[in-house]
């Protein structure tokens, strides 16, 4: 699930934090872990290029992936616990600000309104990604992957592995998968290539 909340109110927060002389830049290649605490201090950015996947920290269960513009760190305003971590997706370029200071910059600029609905927005998606995919019925999860999947644009869904996709954002074991994907496969819903969904048909409700 792609994450991306109301873009205009991301841009008057970043129009503020690039002109405040405590934010920095930061850059990363896919693939690197974007840490919320830098020397025991919590930082907060704000993703202006790329995607960001969150993970749940218990069991790195990939939540959803934010795409640019995004805030990363919201949810851990005020708090000690970290309870997800970051990976980005692809090449990304954030903001990255000490919470002190951004919680200073917001209160100065009387942003706290766009902030709750930014915040709004994560929680809905949150509340989305449970009602979708934590089902206990093993192909009811896989259906609403292979749909989401399918909604990536074509170049970007060439370079997805279907099976990282799925197990990745799930604790299905990689057996089921494979039987269910099968199955799909020789009932014509699917055509998958070298782990790429070449295309796919409406799938069935049930298994």
């Amino acid at each position: 699930m792609k994450v991306q909340s109301n873009p205009s109110l991301i841009d008057i927060i970043r129009t503020h934090l690039e002109s405040s002389d405590r934010s920095y830049i930061v850059y990363a290649t896919s693939e690197h872990q974007i840490p919320l605490y830098e020397k025991s201090k919590k930082i907060v950015y704000c993703l202006i290029e790329g995607r960001i996947n969150v993970h749940r920290k218990v069991d790195n269960v990939l939540i959803f992936c934010m795409t640019a513009p995004a805030m990363i760190g919201l949810f851990s305003l005020g708090e000690n616990d970290i309870y997800h971590h970051f990976v980005t997706a692809t090449n990304v370029k954030l903001i990255a600000i000490e919470e002190s200071y951004f919680s200073e910059t917001i209160e100065a600029h009387n942003l706290w309104k766009n902030i709750f609905l930014i915040a709004a927005d994560y929680a809905r998606y949150f509340f989305i990604r449970d009602e979708k995919f934590n089902s206990k019925d093993v192909y009811s999860i896989i259906k609403n992957n292979l749909e989401l999947l399918w909604q990536y644009p074509e170049d970007e869904r060439m370079q997805i592995s279907i099976f990282k996709f799925i197990l990745s954002r799930s604790q299905i074991s990689r057996s089921s998968l494979n039987k269910i994907l099968k199955d799909l496969i020789e009932g014509g819903y699917i055509h998958i290539n070298r782990g790429r969904l070449l295309s796919m048909k409406e799938l069935p409700r049930r298994y």
